[in-house]
């Protein structure tokens, strides 16, 4: 069976070496409303790759926090970084 041969798993057919959905993150139509969203849906509306996203997460220029396992980014903050929002004001 070569690369782009469809292989049968139960009832379910599936191509090896086919894209997954987890490459592809999908921006929610209700991004704005929700607390956090996942570091690949962040980097998708920064028009950055996956990988670029999560670099910036390690470099601490895009904010993210744990949760468990999961590495998500605060809506708000990330509102500010495309100016939807105005910064905060810094305490005196």
């Amino acid at each position: 069976m070569s690369g782009g041969e469809a292989s049968k798993n139960g009832n379910a057919i599936r191509r090896r070496n086919a894209p997954t959905s987890r490459g592809d993150a999908k921006v929610p139509d209700d991004w704005r409303s929700r607390t956090v969203v996942s570091v690949p849906v962040a980097g998708k509306l920064l028009d950055l790759s996956r990988q670029a996203a999560y670099d910036a997460v390690a470099r601490g220029d895009l904010p993210a926090i744990r949760m468990g396992r999961r590495l998500v980014v605060p809506v708000a903050k990330l509102r500010r970084l495309l100016g939807e929002l105005p910064p905060l004001e810094e305490a005196v």
